[in-house]
C-alpha cells in the first residue's frame, strides 16, 4: 500500500477526483490554498502498489495544464498497523 500526496492546480481537482474514483479510490482528502498569485490544492489518498502507475498517469495527464512544473507527486510507503 502507498500513500500518494499530489499538489495540483485547484481548477483541475474535480477532474482528477472523478478519474481516481473510476479506479476504485474512494477516500480522497483535499486541502486548498488561495493566495493572490497562487491557487494550489493538495490531494492525499492511499492506493495499492499495482494501481500506482495508473494513478501517476492520471495526475500527470489531468493535473498538467501545459507548464513544465505545475504539479508534483510524492509517494510514501504505508503499512496499516
Amino acid at each position: 500500500m502507498k500513500k500518494v500526496v499530489a499538489y495540483i492546480n485547484t481548477y483541475r481537482v474535480h477532474w482528477i477526483v472523478d478519474e481516481l474514483q473510476k479506479t476504485g479510490i474512494d477516500d480522497i482528502s483535499i486541502y486548498q490554498r488561495f493566495k493572490p498569485l497562487s491557487q494550489i490544492s493538495r490531494i492525499e489518498f492511499y492506493c495499492d502498489i499495482s494501481n500506482l502507475e495508473t494513478v501517476r498517469t492520471i495526475i500527470h495527464n489531468i493535473g498538467n495544464n501545459g507548464n513544465p512544473s505545475d504539479h508534483m507527486i510524492e509517494i510514501f510507503d504505508y503499512t496499516d498497523k
